[in-house]
């Protein structure tokens, strides 16, 4: 159990990594961007991770991890 929640500390901090290298919008509302980060792993044991803004200014991280 502790190597599995090892595993899932690593990812998080992963992700906490890509939301660091979120995107800055120049927002109409004047609201600041939020900041998201996103970490996939593939059933083929294939880790992918994406933050906000990466291919496109707004798109979520999510999105791009759809996407590539």
């Amino acid at each position: 159990m502790a190597k599995e929640q090892n595993l899932h500390r690593k990812y998080m901090l992963m992700a906490i990594e890509q939301m660091e290298q979120t995107i800055n919008e120049n927002r109409s509302d004047g609201k600041t961007t939020p900041l998201v980060g996103a970490v996939l792993i593939r059933p083929n044991g294939t880790i992918e991770y994406a933050h906000r803004g990466e291919l496109r200014e707004g798109d979520h991280a999510e999105f791009t991890l759809q996407n590539t």
